[in-house]
């Protein structure tokens, strides 16, 4: 048999996304996230919490795709983590509120029946 000039097939190289360099500090989505999952949790609720939540679930997934910083990934877990406490506090508050007026109107009604019965 004769040696035949049979080409060899190459792989495709994969185009490959520039990584962040090394010393590069947070993005401003993850600093953006931080501040406001502590806003959600001091006074703000749901008002900054879901965007806490929103933003902070971008940034990590972009920090995991290579588009973003990985120095800001602890600045986007807090801020997410925070955004989640503060929504989740902001929602027992409300519940709270709703079950306070709900008994204040049960206990105003029940002295109500009371006092027609003592009348009769």
């Amino acid at each position: 048999m004769e040696s035949q000039n049979i080409p060899e097939a190459k792989p495709v190289e994969q185009p490959q996304t520039p990584a962040p360099a090394a010393g590069q500090a947070a993005s401003g989505r993850a600093v953006t996230t931080l501040i406001l999952g502590i806003l959600s949790v001091i006074c703000s609720g749901f008002v900054a919490g879901i965007p806490a939540i929103v933003l902070g679930s971008m940034e990590l997934k972009a920090i995991k795709a290579g588009r973003a910083p990985a120095a800001g990934e602890s600045a986007a877990k807090v801020g997410l983590v925070l955004g989640i406490v503060g929504t989740a506090f902001t929602c027992l508050a409300l519940l709270g509120i709703v079950l306070m007026i709900v008994l204040g109107i049960s206990l105003n009604s029940i002295e109500a029946v009371q006092n027609v019965s003592l009348v009769i």
